[in-house]
């Protein structure tokens, strides 16, 4: 489902809907590193391109000057 979520936000082209889909990208991924992190023995690749996923759609969000504050 995170990356479906992930996906679809980088995929989207209707730049009304781009926000949303950024920001519901980035609670399921954010959910799912926290998640990683209780488990234990957790596995450094899953949360470094975790961590990659929520880079890449906060420069998606930069690029096309979305206001951070839509993450809510």
């Amino acid at each position: 489902m995170t990356m479906t979520l992930y996906i679809a936000a980088l995929l989207e082209s209707d730049k009304t809907i781009i926000p949303e889909k950024i920001s519901e990208a980035q609670r399921a991924i954010r959910l799912l590193r926290r998640q990683l992190l209780e488990k234990p023995g957790c596995d450094a690749q899953e949360r470094q391109a975790l961590d990659n996923a929520l880079f890449s759609l906060q420069a998606l969000r930069a690029c096309l000057a979305i206001p951070t504050n839509a993450a809510a």
